[in-house]
């Protein structure tokens, strides 16, 4: 059976009133991204609800990240460990993969 990616992040709360409207770290709480998939892209604190959505592959999350973008909405693409990604990260990161199946 195939093992599922995982991806589990905590976003630590920011010091009251040092939160910038873009921000994905809100100063009310921590923020919890968790579910299936390698990357996550997480909307400003500002906006209510769940605020992100994960993803398996690079190419959707590049994706979903310019739809929200286009739709006037702050967000950041984070990994597994919780590092902010550019797109650019993302393609180098398909070309990589690309490359090793040949």
């Amino acid at each position: 059976m195939a093992k599922h990616e995982y991806i589990k992040v905590i976003i630590p709360k920011k010091p009251k009133g040092t939160c910038l409207p873009d921000d994905i770290a809100s100063d009310e709480k921590e923020r919890v991204i968790e579910g299936r998939g390698k990357y996550a892209v997480v909307l400003a604190a500002r906006f209510t609800g769940a605020g992100f959505e994960t993803h398996t592959s690079e190419k959707a999350t590049i994706a979903l990240a310019r739809r929200m973008r286009r739709q006037g909405c702050a967000c950041e693409i984070i990994d597994q460990n919780g590092n902010i990604l550019t797109e650019q990260d993302l393609k180098s990161r398909i070309k990589t993969e690309d490359k090793s199946d040949e």
